[in-house]
Order: C-alpha cells, then sequence, then structure tokens
C-alpha cells in the first residue's frame, strides 16, 4: 500500500522530525499530521488515533514505541484501526527487540501488521537515512558476534538494512582494516549525503573523518548486505578489563523497574575508584519521591545488573524526569552526565535508604 500521509509527535529540533517527517513528506508529496511533543507524552493514545484508519508513516525513537507500552492496554487501543499502517519506521537510539515486540503484541488488535515495522540507522552528519531495513519480513535480529573483543550477554541486535541509494558502508578495526562479514568493529559511512566536517571545528573534523569516510563512533557488522548495530564505540566502558556497552546496563536497569517508566531514562558511566579501577555508576530518572520506594528501586536495579552480568554498581544516583541531557536526535549524552556527576552540579533526589 502506498503511503499517503506522515503523521509524527517528534519535534522540529530532533533530527527525524525535520528531515524524516518533515522534509521526507513535502519532497514526496505526502500530506503532514503534525503533533506537539507533550501530547504525546501526556496521552500517546492521540498520536495513535491520528493514525487510525490511515495509509499512514509512523515514526519514533525506540523511547516512543516504549512508551506507549508502558502507557497503554490491549483495552485502550482496541478501538482503533492500524490495518493502514504502510511503515512503522525505528530510528535515532539503540532499537531494543523486546520493544518492538511488545509493541506489536500491544497493537494485534487494532490490526497493526508487524511486518510494518522498518529499523533504520542515521545521523544528522550524513543529513539522516544511511539504511533501512524494508523486507516485510518482520523484526530482523542477530547475535553479536563473539569473537570481536567486546564482551556482551547472548545480545540480540536488530537488523537496520540495507544503505540508501549511492552510500557505503563498512567495518573496520581499530586498526582502520576493514573486516570481513559477522566481524564486529566501527561504523564508517561514505555517501553524497555525508558531510564535509563541522563549521569551524577543524579538529573535531580531523578526528571525525578519514578521507571521504565517516567515523560515525558507533559500533556493528555487516551480515548479507545488512547491517546490525551493537552500541556506540566512544561510550564503551572497560570494567575490570572487560569492555561492556552502556546500553546493556540501561536496560537491564529499565528491565528492574518494570512497567509504566516509558518517559523515564537512564544513563550508565564508569568512574574510577580508588584501589579498585573502573567501576559502573548509573544515573535514574524518576519520579518517585517515597523513600520505601526508591529503596526498593535501588536494591531491584542493582539486583538485576549484578545477576546478568557478574557485575556490582558502584553508585546508583537516582534524578528528577527529564534530568538527563539528551542531544538533538534524542540520544543520551552520557559523557555530559558523567561531567555533571563529577563536578558535582547534578541534582540528586535525596532519600534515605530503608532495609527490605
Amino acid at each position: 500500500e502506498v503511503a499517503e500521509v506522515n503523521t509524527s509527535w517528534l519535534p522540529m529540533h530532533h533530527d527525524m522530525g525535520l528531515i524524516g517527517c518533515l522534509t521526507f513528506p513535502i519532497t514526496y508529496g505526502l500530506d503532514i499530521t503534525l503533533m506537539n511533543p507533550t501530547t504525546f507524552l501526556a496521552r500517546p493514545i492521540r498520536y495513535l488515533e491520528a493514525l487510525s484508519g490511515k495509509a499512514s508513516i509512523m515514526s519514533g525513537p525506540n523511547f516512543g514505541y516504549q512508551f506507549c507500552v508502558d502507557r497503554l492496554t490491549q483495552k485502550d487501543v482496541a478501538g482503533l484501526d492500524l490495518s493502514k499502517i504502510v511503515a512503522a519506521t525505528s530510528g535515532s537510539e539503540m532499537i531494543r527487540p523486546e520493544t518492538m515486540n511488545a509493541f506489536c503484541d500491544l497493537m494485534a488488535p487494532s490490526g497493526f501488521k508487524r511486518e510494518m515495522l522498518m529499523p533504520c540507522y542515521g545521523m544528522a552528519e550524513a543529513t539522516l537515512a544511511v539504511t533501512f531495513f524494508s523486507d516485510n519480513a518482520g523484526l530482523g535480529t542477530k547475535a553479536v558476534p563473539q569473537k570481536s573483543g567486546f564482551v556482551l550477554e547472548e545480545q540480540e541486535v536488530v537488523n537496520v538494512g540495507i544503505c540508501v541509494p549511492d552510500t557505503e558502508v563498512k567495518i573496520v578495526d581499530a586498526a582502520e582494516r576493514t573486516l570481513d562479514q559477522d566481524e564486529l568493529g566501527h561504523i564508517y559511512v561514505k555517501g553524497p549525503a555525508v558531510f564535509s566536517g563541522y563549521f569551524n571545528d577543524e579538529d573535531e573534523t580531523a578526528a571525525s573523518m578519514e578521507s571521504e569516510w565517516l567515523k560515525t563512533g558507533d559500533l556493528g557488522f555487516i551480515s548479507g548486505d545488512d547491517l546490525y548495530i551493537a552500541g556506540r564505540s566512544k561510550e564503551i566502558l572497560v570494567i575490570r578489563g572487560e569492555n561492556i556497552m552502556p546500553h546493556e546496563v540501561e536496560w537491564l536497569a529499565e528491565e528492574a523497574r518494570g512497567q509504566g517508566t516509558g518517559g523515564e531514562r537512564t544513563a550508565a558511566f564508569s568512574i574510577s575508584q580508588e584501589g579498585a579501577g573502573e567501576e559502573i555508576s548509573l544515573v535514574v530518572e524518576t519520579n518517585e519521591k517515597d523513600d520505601g520506594k526508591l529503596s526498593e528501586l535501588d536494591r531491584a536495579i542493582k539486583s538485576r545488573i549484578g545477576r546478568a552480568m557478574s557485575l556490582p554498581v558502584a553508585d546508583l544516583v537516582f534524578v528528577k524526569r527529564g534530568s538527563i541531557p539528551r542531544t538533538t536526535s534524542g540520544k543520551i549524552q552520557r559523557s555530559k552526565i558523567k561531567q555533571q556527576y563529577l563536578d558535582g552540579t547534578l541534582t540528586r533526589i535525596e532519600w534515605t535508604a530503608v532495609s527490605g
């Protein structure tokens, strides 16, 4: 089915909102339905109602799909008609298979088709789009190669598809040697939409480019013609000699606190502990204020991470919702929140531990 309208709640300062949800539909002559982001956050059902019965494209980061899963029930969406959705694109941040599967299950009574999911990969430096997954086979995942030297759980990561026209992707190691299929490494991108450099910043441009190739700062691998994203190389945590992906820690924390937290984020980073080397620190957004409930949450998160990764959390800090800084694409700025943590400018929620 051909799309007739692009329906979005993303703000215009968001790369996907500006390029993917405004410029793209204008270019291809689609109608556009825009919603204020605060309306989506207050009542996500309003966004789905705007999609109902229309041959529409819906878009959002993983966060947006998880927000719907956390805030809505099948009873809420049963009266909707999402059978005409042409594509449900997801990008801007790591895509969780669990989130996408939960969203499909939730929307099944409304006629949403699993094969309409369209994971994608892009960045502002590439004028957004790099790859799209669109074989109409539902969500594609694959286990991260374990021979890479990066220590991960048996993590399944999402297939974000093949390159858009005239764009190339390659995977390289630390010595910038091109790797073979199914080998995890650094993602480089080349194409006509890739920028020529950062404005008035020659040093950052030189650090980010290798001839015509953009060093994305992401880790991934190619299998067949498809790209799989495994994390951010610039934010890897080196804990006890092991390379840990911060999003792995963050996802475990989010799993531990359960449902109803789609709008609250977590940020993981490492800090140097005297005599103990680098250890995990975690900043967790919450609206909770009760000491007892915060104590329960603290224990649940530390226990979940400890069981899954056999690693302790050196420090867990609760902050108010919206405190963790994000980029214009909605990605967590871990280096910035770490700096706030180190220089003491992070506004913590003060609480007293209660015995469980």
